[in-house]
C-alpha cells in the first residue's frame, strides 16, 4: 500500500505538470512531467496486480481477473466518452478528471484493500507498542499524568515524522544499499526458481508485439479501406467497438475458467491467440468499413478473453512462498511482467514501421501513402507474434494451469 500511494503521488505530480505545460509550446518540461507520470503509473499498476493474490482466493483468480479486464476496457470506454461527448475534445479537462480518479481510487484502495505485508507489519507494531507500554507502566507506577503526556508527545512525533520515515524506508535506504548485483537481480527473473512465470512473461511480450499492429490502423483505413474524409473518427469508432466486445467477454471467460475448467487457463489462451491471429490475417482481405467493424468486434472479444487469462496465468505461476531477497518477491516479478507489455508495445511498431516503409511505400497510387504489400507484411508479422505467444506456453511445466 505505501508504494501504491507513492505511485499515485508521482502520477498526480506528473499530471499537474502536464496540465500546466499543455498550454505552452515548450515540450521539454512536458516530457519531464510525463516521465514522472509514467513512473507513477507503472508503480501503481505493479502494486495493483500484486494485491490480487493477497486479496483473492486461488479458486476465484479467473473471476477476479475477469473483473479486472472488464474494468480496464470499460475505463477506456469511459475516457473515450468523456473526451468526445462531455469535454468536446478539450484535452486539458481530461487531466483534471484523471487526477480526481487517481486520488479517489487510491483512497478507496487504501481503505478497503490491505495487503499481507501491511497486515503483518501492523500486527508486529501493535505487539511491540503493547510491550513497550507495559514496560513503561511497570517503571512509572503511580505517575499516570506523566505517562499520558509522554504518550501524547510520542503520538505527535509519529504523526509528524511518520511520512518522512516511511519515505526513507521506501526510497532512501534501498537506494543507499543498492549495489550492482542487487540492481541486476531486481530487473531479472531467476529462471530456475520461476521458470513458469518467465515463460508467461515471454508469452505476454509476444502478445503485445502482435497487438501493437493497431498503431497502423489509421493508415490502413486511409490507404486500403478508403476512409479519406475523417480516418481519426473511424479509428475511434473501431476502438469503441473493440472495447465493448472485450467488456462483454472478459468476465464470463474468467468465471467459466474457475467454475467449470478447474482453474485451467492455457486452453483459453490458445483459443484467444488463434482467433487473434486469424482475425489479423483476415484484415488483409478487408476492403470495406463494414468488414473492418465485424473483424474488430471479433478481435475485441478474443482480446478480452486473453487479457483475463494472461493475468490469471501470471498469478497462478507466482511462487507461493514470499521471498525477502532482491529477486523473487511477487511484486518484483509482477513489475517485470508489466514491463513486458510496454516493451512489446514499443518493439512492435519499431519493427513494423520500417517494414511498412520499405515494402509499402514504393510508389503513391490513387492517394495511398502505403500499398497493400506493406500492410500484408506487418499484419502477417502480427499473426506470427500471436502464434508465438500461444506456442511459448507449451514450456509451462505446471500441469494444472
Amino acid at each position: 500500500m505505501p508504494f501504491l500511494s507513492l505511485g499515485a503521488i508521482l502520477s498526480v505530480f506528473g499530471l499537474l505538470g502536464e496540465y500546466v505545460n499543455s498550454y505552452h509550446t515548450m515540450w521539454i518540461p512536458y516530457a519531464a512531467f510525463f516521465c514522472f507520470h509514467m513512473i507513477g503509473l507503472n508503480i501503481t499498476y505493479a502494486m495493483m496486480i500484486a494485491l490480487i493474490p493477497d486479496q483473492v482466493p486461488h479458486s476465484q483468480t479467473g473471476t477476479a481477473n475477469g473483473i479486472l479486464a472488464f474494468l480496464l476496457v470499460t475505463g477506456s470506454l469511459t475516457g473515450f466518452g468523456f473526451f468526445h461527448f462531455y469535454f468536446d475534445g478539450i484535452i486539458q479537462d481530461m487531466y483534471g478528471l484523471y487526477i480526481c480518479i487517481v486520488i479517489l481510487t487510491t483512497i478507496l484502495t487504501g481503505l478497503y484493500a490491505h495487503d499481507r505485508d501491511v497486515h503483518i507489519f501492523m500486527e508486529r507494531l501493535e505487539i511491540s507498542l503493547s510491550r513497550r507500554s507495559i514496560a513503561k507502566e511497570n517503571s512509572l507506577l503511580g505517575n499516570n499524568q506523566e505517562i499520558t503526556k509522554s504518550q501524547r508527545r510520542r503520538r505527535r512525533r509519529r504523526l509528524i515524522l511518520g511520512p518522512f520515515v516511511l519515505l526513507k524506508n521506501m526510497l532512501y535506504d534501498p537506494i543507499l544499499l543498492l549495489d550492482r548485483k542487487t540492481l541486476i537481480a531486481t530487473y531479472t527473473i531467476n529462471i530456475d526458481e520461476n521458470h513458469d512465470f518467465f515463460v508467461v512473461t515471454v508469452s505476454r511480450l509476444f502478445y503485445y508485439c502482435g497487438s501493437s499492429v493497431q498503431t497502423f490502423f489509421l493508415y490502413f483505413l486511409h490507404d486500403i479501406i478508403g476512409v479519406t474524409d475523417d480516418p481519426e473518427s473511424a479509428v475511434a469508432t473501431l476502438a469503441i467497438i473493440t472495447q465493448i466486445s472485450g467488456a462483454l467477454v472478459c468476465y464470463p471467460v474468467g468465471w467459466v475458467s474457475d467454475q467449470f475448467c478447474g482453474g485451467r487457463r492455457k486452453p483459453f489462451v490458445y483459443i484467444a491467440c488463434a482467433l487473434l491471429g486469424g482475425i489479423t490475417s483476415a484484415m488483409i482481405f478487408a476492403t470495406t468499413m463494414d468488414t473492418m467493424t465485424i473483424l474488430c468486434f471479433c478481435f475485441g472479444a478474443a482480446n478480452g478473453a486473453y487479457l483475463t487469462m494472461e493475468t490469471s496465468l501470471a498469478i497462478d505461476t507466482l511462487p507461493k512462498d514470499y521471498d525477502d531477497g532482491p529477486s523473487g518477491g511477487n511484486a518484483q516479478l509482477l513489475g517485470i511482467w508489466g514491463v513486458a507489455a510496454f516493451l512489446g508495445s514499443a518493439i512492435g511498431p519499431m519493427i513494423g514501421g520500417p517494414l511498412l516503409y520499405l515494402f509499402g511505400s514504393s510508389e503513391i497510387v490513387d492517394g495511398q501513402d502505403y500499398t497493400i504489400l506493406g500492410y500484408t507484411i506487418i499484419l502477417s508479422l502480427s499473426t506470427a507474434y500471436f502464434i508465438l505467444s500461444a506456442i511459448s506456453l507449451k514450456w509451462v511445466k505446471k500441469a494444472d494451469v
